[in-house]
């Protein structure tokens, strides 16, 4: 039985291995903490038992027959519980047995249960039920605490979302009962609006990151994975290749093959993370213009209206939304209506126009192999080869 004593020794042993620690550093916190809590339990309860165990030894100097006859705590007990058939804790054989009514003492009196079946007899028992009943009182004060902490942790993310549902409803309940149209924009029923206002704060607590605690519509990187700030300058890169990469790679122009590692890192810290609520329509960004749009969650409609044309299309995470149009001049945008509606809670990667220039400008190579042949196919979508005649170099 004192075998186990050993368990003492998995700690260093999780150190030094790498599967473990792998493995360790892929959990939540919250489940984290709470391995670590019941690890620390079951750990201190075994070696209470093991003590609760060989103070009955040391009193009558054997495991075997003779240890019914002593005065002890096992002997008390199989003298008015034991049961034919059931456990047995007499006899060197019986160690798992004996162990097993160890540990159920000492569960009990650390959780501070006490069913009184399992109980001290001799003088030294009652001494050291007094001392670990005094540790079980601050232990307990401890359990408790740190309970309160995991479940603080597990609910945060929930929490915030009703401080945030309340602070709606007050705003709501200031709005007028009956929304007027006399003026020169209809701006529709109160009460539709505040059933859209309420479904969007919940499909945010629903289908945003846990990690993301100001449910703000447009983040950087690294308010969307706050992680990212602790890191090195050469791990940050690497990280913001890694989580928008991949979209990168759906625009020609941007991919690896004409851009560098630093030069999309680059476009990845200048992206936006935008969330849509149902309903919701999108043209352009009131701070960052347009841009290069990838649907990450969600899905919506894309209406498109020209000179020459009208067209409807669905889009989802399969492909870039204007990845061509992008390249084109604001100006030259002029009369085309472009919008996205959104028919469910979606959320977005947004490349600003202003970095996709930028880039360009730089990388000669990737305007000259890719981009410019994508800005012609988008001008000659809408006759505005007028364009070449202010930009002459545009095809250099």
């Amino acid at each position: 039985m004192f075998k186990l004593f050993r368990l003492v020794r998995f700690k260093s042993l999780a150190k030094s291995s790498g599967v473990i620690e792998t493995w360790w550093e892929r959990q939540g916190v919250a489940k984290i903490m709470l391995i670590k809590f019941i690890f620390g339990m079951v750990v201190i309860s075994h070696w209470i038992a093991c003590f609760w165990s060989f103070l009955a030894l040391c009193q009558a100097k054997t495991f075997g027959p003779g240890l019914g006859t002593q005065a002890n705590w096992i002997s008390y007990w199989y003298n008015s519980n034991y049961v034919a058939g059931g456990i047995n804790p007499i006899g060197w054989e019986n160690d798992i047995d004996r162990y097993g009514l160890s540990l159920f003492w000492a569960i009990q009196s650390l959780t501070s249960i006490g069913y009184g079946n399992v109980s001290p007899v001799t003088t030294a028992e009652y001494y050291f039920g007094n001392i670990l009943m005094l540790i079980s009182g601050i232990f307990w004060a401890f359990v408790i605490g740190h309970l309160v902490s995991i479940v603080e942790f597990i609910n945060k993310h929930h929490v915030q979302y009703k401080i945030r549902m309340e602070e709606a409803n007050d705003m709501l309940s200031t709005f007028s009962p009956q929304s007027s149209s006399d003026g020169e924009f209809d701006i529709g029923d109160s009460r539709i609006i505040r059933r859209r206002i309420r479904r969007y704060i919940t499909s945010q607590y629903e289908k945003s990151r846990p990690a993301r605690n100001d449910f703000s519509n447009t983040v950087t990187l690294d308010d969307a994975y706050p992680a990212l700030g602790t890191l090195s300058l050469e791990l940050k890169k690497l990280s913001s290749l890694h989580l928008i990469r991949h979209y990168l790679e759906m625009v020609p122009y941007l991919s690896s093959k004409f851009l560098s590692p630093e030069e999309q890192s680059r476009i990845a810290f200048s992206s936006k993370i935008l969330e849509f609520a149902e309903g919701e329509a999108f043209a352009k960004h009131p701070v960052y213009g347009r841009g290069i749009i990838f649907v990450t969650k969600g899905c919506c409609i894309s209406k498109k209206s020209t000179k020459l044309r009208n067209s409807i299309g669905f889009n989802n995470c399969d492909k870039p939304i204007g990845g061509d149009d992008v390249l084109v001049e604001d100006e030259f945008m002029a009369g085309e209506s472009y919008r996205l509606h959104f028919i469910s809670f979606s959320q977005c990667v947004f490349i600003p126009r202003g970095v996709v220039i930028e880039i360009l400008a730089e990388n000669y190579f990737a305007w000259k192999e890719s981009a410019r042949w994508r800005y012609l196919q988008a001008c000659l979508l809408r006759r505005s080869i007028c364009s070449w005649e202010i930009r002459p170099d545009i095809l250099a």
